[in-house]
């Protein structure tokens, strides 16, 4: 339909649904907690005038496609289980809901900011230009694409998540980008599904969990409180640490769980370090790399877990609790003056 006048949605309560191919030669205006849908299929050029005030709101939930979309007057236009498809996205001109949607082969002008419970899916190759990503509290980023994050900071609220979804979909954090706070970065499991870590990593608070099918860390990862899960304990899951990768402790009230599986074990090739808190590990590891126990910390390789040294080394100045009959020291070296429990 075309329409040329003015439409207003006005108060609580009060919806327009624009359905269709709906192009707008007037004005449509939101107002006083009034709410404008779209729900058809449209090109961003067909929106028209769009005015909101007194917390009207415009509702995207069908497909906007060649979207060069600028922001309505008074507000901005919020994905509510629509799809943005191709072009651009003006800064202050979109913001998210926990009705999600897609943002399909478009770059977002803008940070990325989800507020609590907001989710939204990248698909086809979708950026964000701006330098932050905000993730509130349980928000969400569903990564259904292969990609890289470059020089970006990642802040993630408790319970917030970054989700690689799908065969052979990837996502890189390269040098220079950043994730801290209450840090989930996660796959599901599915064939070729990804992530590498070549920048940091930093879990302040909370409980986090670092997976994929095959979770590849050539960069940093630190915790300095809370609890965070590295590895999964369950087939098909894969966690390396390359030889310029470096998981450290490093927090008083931080706890480290590497997880594996008994046919691929949590393999370090890089740097394992507890200058304070603790690193538990109840899966087999296998280390040709580096771990340093500061003194005052714990390395607990719990009992029904293996640990496998062929090479690199192994300085106890704190406590090694080596799993009974499972600690194998075949290469490398093991120095310090700490404690050891257990087999070795």
């Amino acid at each position: 339909p075309l329409h040329a006048g003015t439409i207003t949605a006005s108060g609580t309560n009060t919806t327009v649904y624009l359905r269709g191919n709906f192009t707008n030669s007037g004005s449509l205006v939101a107002q006083n907690s009034g709410q404008l849908i779209f729900d058809g299929t449209n090109t961003t050029g067909n929106l028209g005038s769009v005015t909101l005030s007194g917390g009207g709101r415009a509702l995207l939930n069908g497909t906007l496609t060649n979207a060069n979309l600028m922001a309505p007057t008074g507000g901005k236009f919020e994905l509510y289980g629509g799809t943005l498809s191709g072009g651009t996205i003006a800064a202050n001109a979109l913001s998210f809901t926990t009705s999600g949607g897609y943002l399909d082969n478009v770059s977002l002008l803008d940070d990325l900011t989800l507020g609590a419970s907001h989710f939204v899916r990248f698909i086809n190759g979708a950026s964000f230009t701006g330098a932050n990503a905000t993730l509130a509290g349980n928000a969400g980023i569903y990564w259904q694409q292969v990609g890289t994050l470059t020089n970006k900071t990642l802040t993630f609220g408790n319970g917030a998540y970054l989700y690689v979804a799908s065969t052979n979909n990837t996502l890189t954090l390269a040098p220079g980008t950043s994730a801290s706070g209450t840090t989930t970065l996660y796959g599901d499991g599915s064939t070729g599904n990804a992530i590498t870590n070549q920048g940091s990593i930093t879990h302040t608070s909370g409980t986090g969990y670092l997976y994929a099918t095959n979770f590849t860390n050539s960069g940093t990862i630190t915790a300095t409180g809370g609890t965070l899960y590295v590895g999964y304990s369950s087939t098909p899951y894969a966690f390396t640490n390359t030889s310029t990768g470096n998981l450290t402790v490093n927090g008083s009230t931080a706890s480290v769980w590497l997880q594996a599986t008994s046919t691929t074990p949590f393999n370090n090739a890089g740097n394992l370090t507890v200058q304070s808190g603790t690193l538990s590990s109840n899966s087999p590891l296998t280390n040709i790399g580096n771990i340093a126990i500061a003194a005052g910390t714990t390395f607990n390789e719990y009992s029904g877990a293996t640990f496998t040294q062929t090479a690199g080394t192994l300085k106890i100045a704190g406590t090694f609790v080596a799993p009974t009959g499972g600690a194998t020291i075949s290469g490398g070296s093991v120095t310090g003056t700490g404690n050891v429990t257990g087999d070795m």
